[in-house]
């Protein structure tokens, strides 16, 4: 029936219609992420446009940004035409931004932004797998022995990934432990002492686990090929220290021992089967995503965190045996037996908790000194810095100037405060380039993990009447510059769970 007034009869029964005329422009499916690399500071937000006349429009479709409009597309559409519009938008600060396109409801996208101390945890195998230290967790010791308390859901512990770490005819995972408690109802199970790879189980996602489920049974396993190789045995000792062991050897097969009691042995696998390395994910200690991986995200929908002390971490690349372990449980501060195979001990005695960030020269401007403008000197006005500083952590910053980017012509030091920081640089000479230099220092201790985080630097610069403002606020911003110690990103996603998804097990 056409739009307009519609009269039907029938017989002496008579009924006025009006038909309106259908919504121009019908969306679903909206999608939103954030870019990687060196496109981390840039947005792609996707949907799907129908039009629902059956004639030509011309219309503007807007993104909206904070429930601003932030860009609009002008385009045709034919009859009943559907269509995927993307929008691709870059942002000059890092943060959390809700983002829209025409009248779908917003969803969330982080730009990855500030920089911080990531506590690194040195290694003592020699091999220099140093381990990041994350969240928030007291470090002390307790009749001699070093600890580290994994109390909140972001305190755990990160081996990164490395190639070197590959182990294809088998290795060994040993973490000693007191785990506090098991997973409440409402909470995720499988709660990790170390994992590899994308996912705790549901497929063939980890090279290694050892994990406790919820009623305090202990869950083993390897993938290999396309297979999840996992198996149970033994309870955790719950507030009680304990050193747990997992081994794996393609012809030996893979054995469980909680303070060097056997627990479980499972079969070998044949010498053609390629164990499953994932050597492009961390090794997680206390914690690990779980659940089937989405493709859209590429990785599961929610995470699992283990709740403990942990007072030793190692991995092997090979497969101990029995008695080889028992030496270890034994004799824990000793290096022990297959010294070579051991790639990773980490030594919480020897925390990296310093670390400086050098941005690069940067002129304020486009700079070609061929025109006679370009040759005119910049006076610098004012340095705003955002900082998240606990009272224990310090960040300190060195505004310098040059005329070549190799001659410091002038500099300023200023000790950075928690929150937003107004600094007058006026005082500085006038030059054609300008970078900062910022030392950070974190708290690590028996009363927690304190990490200075910087967010972002905004430089107001002049040039006779003209003026511009000068960022560093964005992952591609603080890469151009250099990093060195315990400085660097913290992660995107770890704690998040993504409720427009839907895992097929967990809901």
């Amino acid at each position: 029936m056409q739009p307009g007034e519609h009269t039907l009869r029938v017989g002496e029964a008579e009924l006025k219609l009006v038909v309106f005329e259908p919504t121009q422009l019908s969306f679903a499916h909206m999608r939103v992420r954030a870019g990687q690399g060196e496109e981390a500071d840039c947005m792609i937000a996707g949907i799907e446009a129908t039009n629902n006349l059956d004639h030509e429009i011309f219309i503007s479709v807007p993104l909206y940004i904070n429930q601003r409009i932030a860009e609009t597309k002008s385009l045709f559409f034919r009859g009943h035409e559907k269509r995927y519009i993307e929008f691709h938008y870059k942002f000059q600060q890092g943060g959390e931004y809700q983002v829209s396109i025409a009248d779908q409801l917003p969803k969330e996208v982080s730009i990855e932004g500030g920089i911080r101390i990531i506590p690194r945890i040195l290694d003592k195998s020699g091999h220099g797998h140093t381990a990041l230290l994350h969240g928030s967790p007291k470090v002390r010791e307790v009749d001699g022995r070093m600890e580290v308390a994994l109390e909140q859901y972001g305190d755990y512990i990160e081996i990164p990934a490395s190639r070197d770490l590959r182990a294809p005819q088998g290795f060994t995972g040993m973490v000693w432990a007191e785990i506090d408690r098991l997973a409440r109802p409402s909470e995720m199970g499988h709660n990790p002492l170390m994992v590899r790879g994308k996912s705790v189980g549901w497929g063939a996602t980890y090279c290694l686990r050892m994990v406790v489920e919820r009623a305090g049974g202990l869950k083993w396993g390897i993938c290999h090929d396309i297979t999840e190789y996992s198996w149970q045995g033994g309870e955790a000792k719950i507030g009680d220290w304990a050193q747990y062991t997992m081994t794996f050897d393609k012809q030996r097969g893979g054995d469980s021992y909680c303070d060097g009691k056997q627990l479980a042995h499972v079969a070998g696998i044949s010498d053609d089967s390629e164990i499953r390395q994932w050597d492009d994910q961390p090794i997680f200690v206390g914690y690990s995503y779980i659940g089937h991986v989405i493709p859209e995200i590429g990785r599961p929908k929610y995470f699992t965190h283990l709740p403990g002390r942990i007072g030793q971490v190692r991995f092997y690349k090979k497969g101990l045996t029995a008695e080889e372990n028992e030496a270890i449980y034994r004799n824990p501060e000793a290096k022990g037996p297959e010294d070579e195979a051991l790639a990773v001990w980490l030594d919480f005695r020897n925390i990296l908790k310093v670390g400086t960030h050098t941005t690069e020269w940067r002129h304020p401007a486009i700079y070609d000194p061929a025109f006679k403008t370009q040759k005119k000197y910049w006076h610098f006005k004012q340095l705003k810095a955002k900082t998240h500083l606990p009272l224990q952590a310090s960040l300190r910053a060195t505004v310098e100037v040059s005329d070549d980017m190799a001659t410091v012509k002038g500099s300023r030091q200023i000790v950075l405060k928690d929150g937003t920081n107004y600094v007058d640089i006026s005082n500085l000479p006038e030059a054609q380039y300008l970078r900062i230099v910022t030392d950070f220092a974190a708290e690590v201790g028996p009363d927690g993990t304190f990490v200075p985080e910087l967010l972002s630097y905004q430089v107001v610069a002049e040039n006779e009447r003209d003026f511009t403002d000068m960022f560093w606020s964005t992952r591609p911003d603080w890469e151009r510059g250099c990093f060195t110690g315990a400085v660097g990103f913290p992660p995107v996603d770890r704690l998040r769970d993504y409720p427009e998804y839907t895992d097929v097990i967990h809901g």
